[in-house]
């Protein structure tokens, strides 16, 4: 709580280059000793993440031995994690998605806009593709299309991210990535992949 109180919020009003780079510095400093508490408390930061706290994840999966660890975090997070959450507080049972298995994959989505990204991603792809896989599945559920945007959102870059050419063109073709955003066609645009 500190921490998304202090550093977090003083990153709000930071407007000077080198004053916002020393402070991503430090945080990536914090990483290194204490890193699934940093990430936890990103993840606690709502959906869409403000970039602040999309340089923030960006800035600890740069440093080359804290990448595949935040990766294996989150895909155990959206891979094993309860994803959504029941209120039968009104008379019909409502789901609406977990905010921190909609915030990991969001910082998936996030951490595969870097391109310096490629070869973690590429190392790990297996373990990769298949929790967003995954997800897809579990995103068609709930209230909300939050989760499936996000899904198809965060799938896009990481098939640019890993550079997945011959993917990339079989989802090209007839319009095949809208069928992975929507809940009634999704199946069709899994298949393709």
């Amino acid at each position: 709580m500190l921490f998304r109180s202090g550093m977090l919020k003083a990153m709000e009003s930071i407007t000077d280059e080198k004053t916002m780079n020393g402070t991503l510095h430090s945080l990536r400093t914090l990483a290194v000793h204490h890193l699934l508490s940093v990430v936890e408390e990103l993840l606690l930061s709502p959906t869409p993440h403000s970039q602040n706290i999309v340089k923030s994840i960006q800035v600890i999966v740069k440093d080359p031995n804290l990448g595949t660890q935040v990766i294996d975090h989150l895909t155990d997070i959206i891979n094993n994690s309860q994803i959504l959450e029941e209120n039968t507080s009104g008379s019909k049972p409502v789901c609406t998605h977990a905010p921190r298995a909609l915030s990991a994959t969001a910082a998936l989505g996030e951490i595969f806009e870097l391109e310096e990204m490629e070869d973690v991603v590429n190392e790990n792809f297996s373990q990769i593709f298949c929790s967003l896989l995954l997800r897809f599945g579990t995103t068609r559920y709930g209230k909300t299309d939050q989760a499936s945007k996000q899904i198809y959102t965060t799938f896009q870059n990481f098939v640019t991210c890993a550079k997945l050419e011959a993917i990339q063109e079989k989802l090209d073709k007839k319009e095949r990535w809208a069928k992975l955003e929507t809940n009634e066609d999704f199946q069709i645009g899994r298949a393709h992949v």
